[in-house]
């Protein structure tokens, strides 16, 4: 992928998370991929070629971005082992993620493996007090409230 072409598709996905109301979670992918690049060469080649092969295309289409990205964490979670995608609505409760965002929803994909980090594919900008919580305690791993 070219320079213009990576720029075109991150230009593109700020305006998917805008349009929907979302966190950017670029840096916390990169995060992972650069993680996984040390534990696991092969599997960050195959999560990388996933994402120009697959999300970068449906980054830059005109329907299908936000699923592309959130089966793209969903992806790079697999690649450390089991896992499950859950979205959780502003009351807190916990649901499979049926593959449709709905606004105002935190997606998480959690590891099976507990020492593996779950990854937040899609936060709201303005997350409930229920779904910080549930970031700070899973993805952070803090046992207080930040904002408390």
């Amino acid at each position: 992928m070219t320079a213009d072409e990576r720029a075109r598709v991150d230009a593109r996905f700020g305006e998917v998370l805008a349009a929907n109301g979302l966190a950017d979670s670029r840096d916390e992918f990169r995060r992972r991929l650069r993680e996984l690049k040390a534990r696991n060469p092969e599997s960050y080649r195959r999560a990388a070629q996933y994402y120009e092969s697959e999300v970068a295309q449906k980054l830059v289409g005109e329907s299908g971005a936000l699923a592309a990205w959130i089966e793209y964490g969903r992806v790079l979670c697999a690649l450390s082992g089991e896992s499950r995608t859950v979205a959780i609505d502003a009351t807190g409760r916990a649901r499979p993620f049926s593959g449709e965002y709905e606004a105002g929803t935190l997606v998480l994909v959690i590891p099976e493996d507990t020492r593996e980090e779950p990854l937040a594919s899609a936060v709201p900008l303005e997350p409930s007090a229920a779904q910080r919580a549930t970031l700070d305690l899973l993805v952070h791993r803090r046992l207080a409230l930040a904002n408390a």
